[in-house]
C-alpha cells in the first residue's frame, strides 16, 4: 500500500531523542502501513547510524546519510527522497502525540492546499533554572497565540518543528533557502508562503512535546540571537515588503541607535564584556534576583542580535540607510461601518480581504485594523476578537452612545460610556510565576495521557 504520509525528520547527534520520536511514531492512532518516516543523518558522528541501522519500526523507514550540511539542507533532501503526497516535518527533539499524524492528515482533508502548524509545548521538567522558565514561557506564549480563536497568522507563526503540507506545495515554493542555515529558514520561508497567499491552519491535535531542556542552553540562546540578526538583514535584502517586521529596523530611540553604533564601532571588542556579563548569571539564579536576570539576559540577547547584524553590513551607516529605505508596499485598504451588522461587516472582510481597515459605528470611529506587513490579509474571523480586545472600549462607547444597550437620555448615555471605557482600560500581566507555570506543565501532561 502505497504511503499517504511521509514524516520528515532530520537529525544531528541526538540518537536518544530521535529514538523516542521513532518510538512515538510507531504507537499513532494513524494506520502504520500508510506511513513513511524519512530519517535523514546530517553528519552524526554518535551512534545514531548504528541505532537506525538495526531499527525495525512497523512503519517505512527510509535513512539517508549526509555530511553535516545544515537543517534546510537536510529537510530538503528528505523531503525530496518522501512518497507520500503529504509531508510532514518533525524536529528530533519533539516527541509526537498519538494522534500527531491523524491530526495532520485529517487537517489537510479539511483544508487543502494550506499549511498546518502543530503545537510542540515544552516538555514538563522540574527545574529552578529561571532560564528554563523564559524559554518555557516564550514557547507557551507562542501556542497560546496560535490557539486564540481569530488569530491573524503571520510568516513568524511558521515553524519548520512541527507542520506539514502538500509535496506538490513544497516542490512549487522550492524547498527551504539553504543560505539559512543556522537560523530563520522557517521564517523565510513563511514569507514566501504568505506572498504566495497560501493559507495558514492551527491544528492542536497534531501536538507533540518538545525536549528543548534537552537541546537549548544559555550559551546555545546568545549564539542562536546572533545568527538570527544576520538572518534577518539578508531576509530583509530579499524580500523588502517585510523589513519593517524585523527587530533590526526597529530602533527610533536616539539611545538605540547610539548603542548600534557603538557595537559596530566596538566589534569583538566588546564580545569580552558580553561574554563575563554571561557568567554571571547562574550567580544571579542561584540568589532569586529574577528581575536582574531577565534584564540582563534581554540585554544581551539584543547585543548578540545586533553583533550578527553588524556582521551583514559593512558600515553603520550602511545599516541606518536599510532601515531609512524601509518602506511598507503598497496595500489594500477598506472603511468599514459596524452599524449594519457584524455579519455584514465579517462578509465584507472576506470578500475584500483587505491589509488594513477604518472601522467605525455611524459617526464614531472604533479605531484601524493596521497593516502588517509579512501577515495574512484580514479576514472576518478577525473581527469579534479584535472587537473584544483592544477596540472594545471604543466599540462598547459607541454602542452606548447610539442607545444600542440602554435607552437614556444623552447625558445618561455619555455617563455610561465614559464608564465603559474606565473600566475596559487593558491592565498588564504580573510577569510568571515558576511553580505556577510548572504545575500547568504537569497539568498539561497528565490530561495528554
Amino acid at each position: 500500500m502505497r504511503a499517504r504520509v511521509s514524516v520528515v525528520i532530520p537529525t544531528h547527534n541526538r540518537r536518544a531523542l530521535l529514538r523516542q520520536a521513532l518510538d512515538a511514531l510507531a504507537d499513532q492512532t494513524f494506520p502504520v502501513s500508510e506511513l513513511e518516516v524519512v530519517v535523514v543523518a546530517d553528519g552524526c558522528v554518535d551512534d545514531t547510524a548504528s541505532m537506525l541501522a538495526s531499527y525495525a519500526p512497523p512503519y517505512r523507514l527510509k535513512v539517508l546519510h549526509q555530511p553535516a550540511s545544515g537543517a534546510p539542507e537536510a529537510r530538503n533532501a528528505g523531503a525530496k527522497a518522501a512518497a507520500a503526497p503529504i509531508l510532514i516535518f518533525l524536529d528530533d527533539d519533539i516527541q509526537p502525540s498519538r494522534t500527531f499524524v491523524a491530526a495532520h492528515a485529517v487537517a489537510h482533508a479539511i483544508h487543502p492546499g494550506s499549511v498546518v502548524l502543530g503545537p510542540y509545548r515544552p516538555a514538563p521538567v522540574a527545574s529552578p533554572s529561571f532560564f528554563r522558565l523564559l524559554m518555557r514561557g516564550w514557547w507557551n506564549a507562542h501556542f497560546d497565540a496560535l490557539a486564540e480563536p481569530g488569530h491573524r497568522f503571520s510568516y513568524r507563526d511558521l515553524l519548520t518543528g512541527n507542520l506539514s503540507l502538500a509535496a506538490e506545495l513544497w516542490q512549487r515554493m522550492g524547498g527551504l533557502d539553504v543560505r539559512f542555515r543556522n537560523s530563520r529558514e522557517d521564517y523565510e520561508f513563511g514569507v514566501r508562503l504568505m506572498q504566495a497567499g497560501v493559507p495558514f491552519v492551527y491544528e492542536s491535535d497534531a501536538a507533540g512535546w518538545h525536549h528543548e531542556h534537552e537541546t537549548m542552553s544559555l550559551q546555545g540562546a546568545f549564539r542562536r540571537a546572533y545568527e538570527e540578526g544576520r538572518m534577518d538583514a539578508l531576509m530583509g535584502d530579499l524580500h523588502p515588503w517585510v523589513r519593517r517586521s524585523l527587530p533590526l529596523t526597529q530602533p527610533r530611540r536616539r539611545s538605540a541607535w547610539a548603542r548600534g553604533r557603538a557595537i559596530f564601532l566596538l566589534g569583538r571588542g566588546a564580545d569580552v564584556l558580553a561574554t563575563a556579563a554571561r557568567l554571571i548569571m547562574p550567580a544571579l539564579d542561584r540568589a532569586g534576583a529574577r528581575g536582574p536576570y531577565r534584564k540582563l539576559y534581554y540585554r544581551l540577547r539584543g547585543y548578540w542580535y545586533a553583533r550578527g547584524v553588524g556582521n551583514h553590513f559593512r558600515r553603520f551607516r550602511d545599516w541606518k540607510a536599510y532601515v531609512r529605505d524601509a518602506a511598507d508596499p503598497p496595500s489594500v485598504e477598506a472603511s468599514l461601518d459596524l452599524r449594519k451588522g457584524l455579519c455584514h461587516a465579517e462578509a465584507e472582510l472576506d470578500r475584500l480581504r483587505p491589509d488594513s481597515v477604518e472601522l467605525r459605528y455611524g459617526p464614531h470611529e472604533l479605531g484601524r485594523l493596521a497593516h502588517q506587513p509579512g501577515a495574512e490579509p484580514w479576514r472576518g474571523a478577525h473581527l469579534r476578537p479584535c472587537l473584544a480586545g483592544e477596540l472594545r472600549a471604543c466599540y462598547l462607547r459607541a454602542l452606548a452612545l447610539e442607545g444600542e444597550i440602554i435607552l437614556g437620555e444623552p447625558a445618561q448615555l455619555e455617563r455610561l460610556a465614559a464608564g465603559i471605557e474606565a473600566a475596559t482600560r487593558a491592565r498588564q500581566p504580573v510577569g510568571f510565576d515558576i511553580s505556577a507555570e510548572q504545575r500547568e506543565q504537569w497539568d498539561r501532561l497528565a490530561h495528554a495521557t
